[in-house]
């Protein structure tokens, strides 16, 4: 009860460890700088402004080639890639000593929602494999962020419960400022946001958690049945009210709400879209091995190093250079032809010993009438010769024979043997 950490010298056996994570209202004004660099040096802006970026030209950055300079220290003073650098680091922190040491650790931050779910999820993520998975994704959300009352209408600005009915309304505080950062605020609206600052708790919490998986695929890209495409659509989905899994601040809001008998699901919806597709689909990965990483994923700090996640950020404001999925795209249809050149080699391959079995039967046959063959042979051969034995005894009695072409066979005596020469008349084998 000692405003948010406990004194060591109340647990002697246990190591207490900040991490330095900021809060909540942090993250957000991070985020609102984040996406003013975003609309300031992409190749368009999310307001339809036109960029400092021309096309190419000469200049860059609404001047000289040395504001290039400013432009990275831009992104650098925003924070959000290193506010994505300290949740990784804590949670492999957090898997480090889970694995190595089969240590316990109980994590917590001053209110539990927040810096709690994303760095238990994302340790969960590193140390079970299911989790990495799209049924051990789906259990890893509702049971670190859904069941474990992540407040989505704050933090997100989902539809909530206002008494005992259900408003489909934002909060005007969040949604101000999540639309515009303090950069493009005059300085009047600064100071009222200022006295306000308290009372706004939008934060992009849940958005930096599937930052931060996205930057372990983009490590680890053999250790995930789920793509990076899978992520930007889940992501877009949560931020589109469209489904009732996110919307509340907690189980029983939503029970209240009945959103499970008058809203759609999310996850059956993205299932329906990898069912059309299958294996094919955009949202499975590619390279995706569970027997290289079957085991707990620990990076070492030199690997956390987090970039921009384009396909998810870049995509509105440089289009072209956030296709970065169009390689996996290509390897997605050469893996289809690969595939279909499979299916056709197993359909030969299937014709193929059709075709040797009756080339087998074929042999059998032949080899039956070779046989048949023989044994003719042999029967004319043994008639042969007992037509040389008859023909032998008949002329030993002094008799000639005449055989003719057809079955009966002319045998002619001679006068010595009888007075009369006869012509008898027998078939041949007589």
């Amino acid at each position: 009860m000692g405003g948010g950490s406990e004194s060591s010298s109340n647990y002697f056996q246990s190591e207490i460890v900040f991490f330095g994570i900021d809060n909540i209202h942090a993250m957000r004004e991070s985020f609102a700088r984040f996406r003013d660099y975003l609309d300031t040096h992409g190749a368009a802006s999310s307001d339809g402004m036109s960029s400092f970026l021309r096309h190419g030209g000469w200049t860059w950055g609404g001047g000289n080639l040395s504001s290039m300079s400013a432009s990275v220290s831009t992104l650098g003073d925003s924070g959000w890639l290193i506010h994505v650098q300290s949740v990784l680091a804590g949670s492999a922190w957090i898997a480090a000593r889970v694995a190595l040491e089969s240590a316990a650790v109980l994590v917590h931050c001053s209110d539990g929602w927040d810096r709690t779910s994303q760095l238990v999820s994302l340790a969960n993520l590193m140390l079970d494999p299911y989790y990495r998975t799209f049924t051990g994704f789906q259990a890893l959300v509702e049971k670190d962020w859904l069941a474990f009352g992540h407040p989505f209408s704050d933090r997100v600005g989902m539809p909530s419960i206002s008494g005992s009915s259900f408003e489909l309304s934002r909060n005007a505080s969040s949604t101000g400022s999540f639309s515009s950062s303090p950069l493009r605020q005059s300085s009047g609206s600064s100071q009222a946001s200022n006295s306000s600052h308290a009372q706004n708790n939008y934060s992009p919490i849940f958005l930096q958690w599937v930052d931060c998986v996205s930057q372990l695929l983009r490590i680890y890209p053999f250790a995930f049945e789920f793509s990076s495409n899978f992520l930007v659509d889940f992501l877009d989905c949560v931020l589109s009210c469209r489904f009732g899994n996110f919307l509340c601040n907690s189980e029983k809001e939503r029970q209240i709400c009945g959103v499970d008998e008058s809203c759609g699901c999310l996850w059956a919806y993205l299932a329906d879209m990898r069912y059309s597709e299958g294996r094919s689909h955009a949202h499975y990965n590619l390279f995706y091995d569970t027997l290289k990483h079957n085991g707990p994923l620990l990076p070492p700090a030199a690997a956390l190093a987090p970039t921009l996640w384009p396909q998810f950020h870049l995509r509105w404001a440089c289009p072209f250079e956030s296709q970065a999925g169009e390689l996996e795209a290509e390897c997605r249809n050469m893996a289809i032809k690969f595939s279909e050149l499979q299916k056709a080699k197993e359909v030969a391959e299937m014709k193929a010993k059709e075709y040797l079995a009756a080339m087998e039967i074929l042999n059998v046959d032949l080899q039956n009438e070779k046989q048949v063959s023989s044994s003719a042979m042999n029967l004319a051969k043994r008639a042969s010769k007992e037509n040389a034995a008859i023909q032998r005894a008949v002329q030993s009695l002094g008799c000639r024979v005449n055989f003719t072409n057809s079955s009966d066979s002319t045998v002619d005596v001679e006068s010595s043997l009888m007075e009369t020469s006869q012509r008898l008349s027998l078939p041949r084998r007589e």
